[in-house]
């Protein structure tokens, strides 16, 4: 429990700390957006990277070298905890955002980080909302904003890795931007096993080689969900 407090406490300082960046990231962003974004996201990796730090965790990354460097992708990856996002947020390559659940907006100081962050929320149980998330991704991905997906939709709660939803594909084969498999493991020992406490893991991170929609054959592209879940599954496969 000394973790959960320790982790409180950060968070509660972290906010309080970066109050003035409400009012400050803004007034740059209408003078050089991009490095607004580039301080946005160096600020909340950094602050991810202590939370790694106080929980315990050591994060060994792997395929790094297979991100490529000089346009956006589209990441997509397993999810099996909240931490998922902590261990692969500080490790990408360029200006990311995160699609998440739409729930994540009722927390009012999360809520803005993530919009400075152009971080994008999807309504499972609301399809018009979820085309419009993917439309605003489409645009994000030609912007030069890469994008992290969990096309599981949800959090996986026996450690399988679940059926990838196609609607986020669209993202992929619409923009024809490399698609990148991340196989994540070590993460749901850190918190979802131990609730409420934190526990001290090894976690790894893979990214694998990049793919591109237009490369698949038209059986394969029409079943792109299965064939980017099995890349993932290969990735996990490693060991």
């Amino acid at each position: 429990m000394i973790r959960t407090a320790a982790i409180f406490l950060f968070l509660v300082l972290f906010f309080i700390i970066s109050l003035p960046f409400y009012v400050l990231i803004p007034v740059i962003s209408k003078f050089d957006s991009h490095r607004a974004d580039c301080m946005t996201q160096g600020i909340v990796c950094w602050a991810m990277r202590v939370i790694l730090t106080l929980s315990g965790v050591d994060v060994e990354v792997r395929g790094r070298e297979n991100v490529p460097a000089d346009e956006a992708v589209m990441y997509i990856g397993n999810h099996q905890s909240y931490y998922d996002i902590l261990s692969t947020y500080p490790y990408v390559a360029g200006l990311t955002a995160y699609i998440a659940k739409e729930e994540i907006n009722k927390v009012p100081l999360i809520r803005y980080w993530m919009r400075l962050l152009h971080g994008l929320t999807f309504d499972r149980e609301n399809p018009r909302n979820a085309m419009k998330m993917i439309l605003a991704a489409i645009d994000e991905v030609k912007s030069g904003y890469s994008i992290f997906v969990f096309p599981e939709g949800t959090r996986s709660k026996d450690g399988q890795v679940g059926e990838f939803k196609t609607g986020s594909f669209k993202i992929a084969t619409r923009t024809d931007c490399p698609v990148v498999p991340v196989g994540i493991s070590g993460t749901p020992e850190i918190f979802e096993q131990h609730l409420p406490a934190v526990h001290s893991s090894h976690v790894i991170v893979r990214f694998g080689m990049p793919f591109r929609a237009s490369e698949l054959d038209a059986e394969t592209k029409k079943h792109i969900g299965v064939y980017a879940r099995e890349r993932v599954l290969e990735l996990l496969k490693e060991g």
